[in-house]
């Protein structure tokens, strides 16, 4: 009996162990986590501030609309 019991010890022991390494690497993956969504956060606001320099691009190379009616075709009647 007392030898089934030392190898309960053992057993749990070694589980313990396990769980402790399990935590560990939990805690690992947790910080792996909020590295990447601050990561992502940052990406974020780099793709918001290039869609801001686009528009303002797109807004420069625009024509005004004086000289969109001035280009205009004119309408013929056939």
């Amino acid at each position: 009996m007392n030898s089934i019991n030392e190898s309960l010890n053992s057993i749990n022991e070694s589980l313990n162990s396990i769980n402790e390494s399990l935590n560990s690497i939990n805690e690992s993956l947790n910080s792996i986590n909020e590295a990447l969504n601050s990561i992502n956060e940052s990406l974020n606001s780099f793709n918001e501030a290039l869609n801001s320099i686009n528009e303002a691009l797109n807004s420069i190379n625009e024509p005004p609309n004086f000289v969109k009616l001035y280009l205009a075709p004119v309408p013929t009647t056939a």
